[in-house]
């Protein structure tokens, strides 16, 4: 298999497969775009990169991404994505993040979306318990109040009827 470089401390080979997003959040990855710097552990430089949170789907180029494999020293069979544009103008900046990195994105983003859903439910919880408190406090005064109504019905029948006899 022919080798290319993308960076002159990273060697690539030919993409094992094609990402396909399964992830339900997938959009946070192309909306969550900042600039800060970072490095790849392959590589002792800092350049200034854009972040992606998440598990990418595009390069900032447009191109789909491809999952690829380090053959450094530093970090062998490191599996990462990229597109393929990169490899063709490797002086220009693309889009480069460890498969690793973007899964515990991803799994950060669960846990936010999972502790979103428990606030929820346990305020929803807390309004229904609320809702049938006030619900079975206005069925027992309804019923104190009929059983009174009632207990003066009867007062009166019984009334009207020891003054017919």
């Amino acid at each position: 298999m022919p080798i290319d470089t993308c960076s002159p401390d990273l060697q690539l080979r030919i993409p094992i497969s094609k990402f396909q997003n399964w992830f339900y959040y997938h959009w946070l990855s192309t909306s969550s775009v900042n600039l800060t710097m970072s490095s790849s552990s392959s590589s002792s430089r800092q350049e200034a990169r854009r972040h992606v949170y998440g598990v990418p789907t595009k390069c900032w180029c447009g191109q789909p991404l491809d999952t690829w494999v380090s053959e450094t020293k530093e970090n062998p069979g490191r599996r990462f994505y990229r597109c393929r544009i990169a490899l063709q103008h490797k002086t220009e900046s693309h889009l480069f993040k460890w498969i690793e990195e973007a899964l515990l994105d991803e799994i950060r983003i669960v846990d936010a979306k999972h502790m979103d859903l428990l606030n929820d439910f346990q305020a929803l919880t807390i309004k229904t318990q609320a809702q049938l408190d006030s619900q079975r406090n206005w069925i027992g005064s309804r019923d104190e109040q009929l059983k009174k109504e009632m207990l003066q019905m009867t007062t009166s029948i019984d009334e009207a009827t020891k003054k017919m006899t």
